[in-house]
């Protein structure tokens, strides 16, 4: 049966606000889970009067955070390199989560004579189902680190390395 209540739209709407928002912040920050918790009311007039029903409730639990990361990287040319020919080195990250990565950057190690290249000119390749917007740069251009990387996103990075003689003297 029909009991006679009153309801604020504006109430409700305020709350299934702030449940989104909460259940948000559990899942960008690892915080305490929390549900997505829905009410729905029915609602009619008969005689001039309005009638509503009882409140009827759904909870759908929120996934847990898994920050993930994947990259590849390429090199151009792939062979036969020799003292004086550049290598450009191509990285790419994509955010494989399900929450927001935040400063990302590439760390570059290898076994030739001169410095190691350091991955700088980012660049976001895919911006991923939450849109560019989601997935902003720290506010410095080609400094070699990413400010936020939405799930689904994807960046790129690109470094390059000298061939020395020593490199092909050692390294043969």
């Amino acid at each position: 049966m029909f009991q006679r209540k009153s309801y604020s739209k504006k109430k409700r709407r305020w709350q299934h606000k702030l449940l989104f928002a909460l259940a948000c912040l559990a899942v960008e920050t690892g915080g305490a889970r929390a549900d997505i918790v829905n009410d729905a009311v029915a609602k009619g007039d008969y005689g001039g009067t309005t009638y509503s029903s009882p409140v009827s409730t759904v909870s759908v639990p929120v996934a847990a955070p898994v920050p993930q990361l994947v990259i590849t990287k390429t090199a151009n040319p792939t062979s036969g390199v020799k003292a004086g020919d550049v290598v450009t080195y191509t990285y790419t990250a994509r955010n494989a989560g399900n929450v927001t990565i935040h400063n990302i950057s590439m760390v570059d190690t290898h076994n030739a004579s001169g410095p190691a290249p350091q991955p700088k000119n980012e660049t976001l390749t895919i911006a991923g189902p939450q849109g560019a917007a989601a997935s902003t740069d720290d506010g410095t251009a080609n400094n070699g680190i990413w400010g936020t990387l939405a799930p689904g996103a994807t960046i790129t990075f690109t470094a390059t390395y000298t061939v020395r003689q020593s490199d092909v003297d050692l390294l043969q």
